[in-house]
């Protein structure tokens, strides 16, 4: 998980008073994202969180805009475990968004091997949640909609059997939904392989590791009522819309590794291809 580290004071909209300021410690990461503060625990199960960008950095706003698309299509039940924007405001020289998200724990996975049995329920529990959100946000029978855009582990919060999901801000529509899948199964092998640039070949080649790729992507097809065709599309998606995002946010190593994914996205589709057992033996 990426570590926090305080930066200054700033200003910050209470939640709970129309036009009330609070004081709160503002803790920027080491990769110069966006910032998180938890300004309040509410009893139960939500939480008041805000985050901070300066306010050149568009974002934020878009984050506010995404969220408030997203609970007006979302039936209750899957809306209730995305972010809710609460406000989003210029305060000195930061934009600060304030959101409601329900408290939950990152999952901590072993490094070095496959996942444990709970580890492994709570992925499967992560690739429902998706397959459901995909579906329910109007994707289409093609697999074509609406993608959280940076699906990993530090971005989920799991609290017993429920789950929710925060960090909007590269969430889009219109794009081949398979892409948070690869997001969510690249980072899975990342955290178990560890961040080099063989991570694609020692995913899908890996036997372990095949067998545990297939089957969460056949569970997240059947879920979301997809051809196994349309996932491994989202295969040349993924590289091309991570590298993107890896060079606006600056990002040189995730810009290098996804460069070189993406040049030999082919190779990396045909294995997952070969994974998934149709075709390409």
């Amino acid at each position: 998980m990426t570590a926090l580290v305080p930066s200054e004071i700033l200003a910050v909209l209470d939640p709970r008073v129309e036009g009330k300021v609070r004081i709160a410690l503002r803790c920027s990461t080491r990769t110069k994202q966006a910032a998180r503060l938890f300004i309040i625990d509410l009893e139960g199960e939500v939480a008041f969180v805000a985050k901070v960008h300066d306010k050149q950095n568009s974002l934020l706003g878009k984050e506010s805009q995404v969220l408030k698309e997203l609970h007006a299509i979302l039936p209750r039940d899957v809306a209730r475990t995305v972010e809710e924007p609460v406000r989003f405001a210029e305060v000195g020289p930061v934009a600060v968004l304030l959101k409601k998200a329900m408290k939950g724990a990152v999952l901590r996975i072993a490094a070095h091997r496959l996942p444990s049995a709970k580890v492994t329920k709570k992925v499967e529990l992560a690739v429902d949640w998706l397959a459901t959100f995909h579906k329910k946000s109007g994707g289409t029978p093609e697999g074509i909609g609406w993608i959280h855009g940076d699906f990993t582990i530090s971005n989920l919060l799991f609290h017993g059997n429920r789950l929710s999901v925060v960090d909007w801000e590269f969430a889009a529509n219109y794009k081949n939904q398979a892409i948070d899948l690869f997001s969510f199964i690249f980072d899975l092998g990342g955290n178990i392989f560890g961040y080099f640039p063989q991570l694609p070949e020692k995913l899908l080649l890996s036997s372990p590791m095949q067998e545990f790729v297939r089957r969460l992507a056949v569970r997240y097809a059947e879920r979301r009522g997809i051809s196994l065709e349309c996932v491994i599309a989202g295969a040349r998606q993924h590289a091309n819309y991570s590298l993107l995002l890896a060079e606006r946010a600056g990002l040189q190593e995730n810009a290098r590794f996804y460069a070189g994914y993406a040049a030999r996205v082919g190779e990396v589709e045909a294995r997952f291809r070969n994974a998934v057992n149709i075709g390409g033996r």
